[in-house]
């Protein structure tokens, strides 16, 4: 098989001084399109494990999966989507709704579509710097931004687990949560990879912070030393 990489990388900087105040700043960046051509034997698309799918025309290892449409609230909800889409699945209340998206009036493995991507759209980061006398701040920040990951320990339902907070504020009730299904092992509906499950991975962080104080160089020289920072 082929895949396509493109993108454009960017380094900008500026350093100056006035007087006793020196600064700078530097920012880089790099813009990424992943796209698979071709696969072999004529291959259309090859899966990996239930969540990901390499297709041509897509990005590598993308998300494939169901579209939800939010949580069934009451069971009555739930016995009118079962009466209308046929499915392996009896959905109840608190289960999450799926959509059907070829309109075939099933609801199956046909009805998945790419949801998400591994491979980030933009990879950036940026540093500044200040310095007043023998003082100096030096800061450096990274980050991504255009790609999503999916956050599999909403689907753990097994008391030797920690849960997640905000699992309190899960469906337990008509009314109680349109966005989390309730907490069921019992429920593989549930446990679908769909966007239900799909975080944004940008991110911006302090990857590295240092404040220092270099010391005068003639109260070093008696003992010997050149520089102490």
């Amino acid at each position: 098989g082929s895949l396509s990489n493109q993108g454009v990388e960017f380094l900008l900087s500026w350093e100056d001084r006035k007087g006793d105040f020196t600064y700078g700043i530097s920012l880089n960046g790099s813009t990424v399109k992943n796209e698979v051509l071709q696969l072999g034997n004529n291959n259309a698309y090859i899966t990996s494990g239930n969540y990901h799918r390499t297709a041509v025309g897509q990005p590598v290892g993308s998300f494939y999966g169901y579209v939800s449409d939010g949580i069934f609230q009451t069971q009555a909800e739930a016995d009118d989507f079962n009466s209308k889409f046929a499915s392996s699945y009896v959905f109840k209340a608190g289960d999450i709704r799926y959509k059907d998206l070829n309109g075939d009036g099933k609801f199956n493995d046909k009805d998945r579509e790419f949801i998400g991507k591994t491979i980030p759209s933009f990879i950036y980061g940026f540093s500044v710097n200040f310095g007043y006398k023998n003082f100096d701040v030096k800061a450096d920040f990274n980050g991504v931004a255009g790609v999503q990951i999916l956050n599999a320990k909403y689907w753990q339902t097994y008391s030797q687990f920690n849960y997640y907070k905000d699992q309190l504020n899960r469906w337990h009730g008509k009314g109680t949560s349109d966005k989390l299904p309730i907490l069921d092992g019992t429920r593989p509906q549930n446990q679908l990879c769909s966007d239900a499950y799909l975080e944004s991975g940008s991110y911006l962080r302090l990857r590295n912070l240092q404040v220092g104080y270099t010391f005068p160089a003639k109260l070093l020289k008696p003992a010997g030393i050149t520089n102490i920072r």
